[in-house]
């Protein structure tokens, strides 16, 4: 056994190195490898350098460019690795990097994304994007979604019966894995004695419950409650540019869409705003105006002993930090704390709030600006400030509010959209969409940077997108309609 192992791990790899060196001796090899490695690494500068393009001057591939300078190292990477054999940068045979080609081609509505032809580093790419954030979150989904999950409630001796896909001796756990492999399998029964399970794909309203003490039923769509336990199917990919991942529950209904900005953007500024009561415009504290003068400050009516003041954000956001300037004169903010909502607490008065700053008793100083860091990164899209005066009538008073979220890897943030039976929100700002289902309705939707919200008529096959919501906004009970949004509960 001894010689056997000197044989392959010390007498073959001699002989090799052996022959390798008389044959090298001749040459003059001077390699750094440092220089080497730090070449491989991809910068802005050199990826951007790597880019060919026909058209220079197409809008998308000017997105495309200012897209990769506000990559980070990290995500630069993971750029290369969807468009190219590897997250390096490799080079030729003249030390050149191999260049990149960027094709405008045609595709709009549902078949938009970016196509990566990897072998000959080739990039396909969308010319109709209605801006650079649209175009950002379409491509950060790209790069960010590298699994994700599924959820599965029980429910016992219940069966939902739809089209499905029948399989034979197989687990449960078996069967929970196909599903979360299989894009369209939303839901699936499963009968353990017998070793069946079905598997739901593109399942409808016009499904059907069934009761069978042989059949558990695993899913969140139907007339089905959700269960008490719960079966997770994580499905990993290596990449997957079609990112809305649509679920549908009893009353819930759920988009990943999220909202991705730069930290150093102000996310409240020019926003709709409301407060209790007030005596100067609640506005005057998003409008950008960092003056102290108390004219050009939001003040509050003082016999309001218990102020309030939110701020829709018209996205879902993660808050970090907030900046308050606090006027002259005598009016001064203190007794408050710092709330951030998913739902509009206005109209949903059971919404859950994440507490972003504690009760302050501390007064904040006059004519200064002050930075408030949250406890914890609080996230949601109504940021409110509370303040709390007891019995002595006192104003509450800013000059300006200013809400910066907290740094992102990259990634959006998912929103949700809880459904409202019977009901529609009356907004001043809708687009119509006619001969819609409810699922290319929320398409839509997601496509469309404004829209926070929409009413489906599913009988009438209609759609009204709700861009840029405001606190004015009513409610309307219509049994015909349905309301998808965090603005009704």
């Amino acid at each position: 056994m001894g010689q056997i192992a000197s044989k392959e791990l010390v007498q073959e790899p001699s002989f090799i190195k052996d022959v390798f060196f008389n044959t090298l001796i001749g040459y003059e090899l001077d390699i750094d490898l440092c220089k080497v490695l730090d070449r491989l690494k991809p910068t802005t500068k050199r990826v951007l350098s790597l880019l060919d393009c026909e058209d220079e001057n197409a809008p998308s591939f000017c997105y495309l460019k200012r897209y990769i300078r506000k990559l980070n190292n990290v995500s630069l990477g993971a750029f290369l690795r969807f468009t190219t054999p590897s997250d390096l940068l490799l080079s030729g045979v003249n030390d050149n990097y191999y260049r990149l080609t960027v094709r405008m081609v045609d595709l709009d509505g549902l078949a938009r994304r970016p196509i990566a032809h990897t072998c000959g580093r080739v990039l396909e790419l969308p010319q109709k994007y209605e801006s650079f954030p649209q175009f950002r979150a379409e491509f950060n989904a790209i790069l960010c979604i590298c699994s994700y999950q599924k959820r599965f409630p029980r429910v016992e001796s219940a069966r939902l019966t739809d089209q499905f896909e029948l399989l034979n001796d197989t687990t449960l756990m078996e069967c929970a894995v196909k599903c979360g492999r299989k894009i369209t399998c939303l839901a699936f029964n499963v009968n353990v004695n017998a070793r069946q399970c079905e598997l739901i794909v593109n399942p409808s309203f016009s499904d059907s419950k069934q009761s069978d003490p042989q059949w558990d039923y695993y899913g969140s769509v139907g007339e089905y409650c959700v269960g008490k336990k719960t079966l997770i199917a994580t499905v990993s990919c290596k990449m997957i540019w079609n990112y809305k991942l649509v679920w549908v529950t009893v009353g819930l209904f759920s988009l990943y869409k999220g909202t991705v900005t730069d930290i150093s953007d102000n996310v409240a500024l020019n926003k709709p705003v409301t407060a209790s009561t007030f005596v100067s415009k609640p506005e005057l504290a998003v409008d950008g105006n960092n003056g102290t003068a108390v004219g050009d400050c939001f003040v509050s009516d003082k016999f309001d002993f218990s102020h309030t003041w939110m701020v829709d954000l018209l996205g879902t956001y993660v808050v970090d930090h907030v900046i308050i300037t606090v006027p002259s004169s005598s009016y001064m903010l203190q007794m408050f704390f710092i709330e951030v909502f998913s739902q509009n607490p206005e109209k949903c008065p059971n919404a859950v709030p994440e507490i972003c700053l504690p009760l302050s008793k501390s007064p904040l100083p006059m004519e200064q600006t002050t930075t408030l860091t949250c406890d914890k990164p609080s996230r949601g899209r109504f940021l409110r400030i509370h303040s709390v005066t007891s019995f002595i009538p006192l104003e509450m008073a800013f000059c300006e509010v200013e809400v910066y979220t907290a740094p992102e890897n990259g990634c959006s943030f998912p929103q949700s959209f809880p459904r409202v039976e019977s009901s529609r929100l009356l907004s001043q700002q809708t687009v119509l969409l006619n001969d819609t289902t409810h699922m290319e309705c929320a398409v839509k939707c997601d496509r469309k940077i404004t829209c926070l919200a929409f009413n489906v008529n599913v009988n009438a096959r209609q759609c009204e997108l709700i861009v840029n919501p405001s606190f004015n906004d009513s409610k309307q009970s219509d049994p015909q309609w349905n309301y998808y949004g965090s603005d009704l509960c």
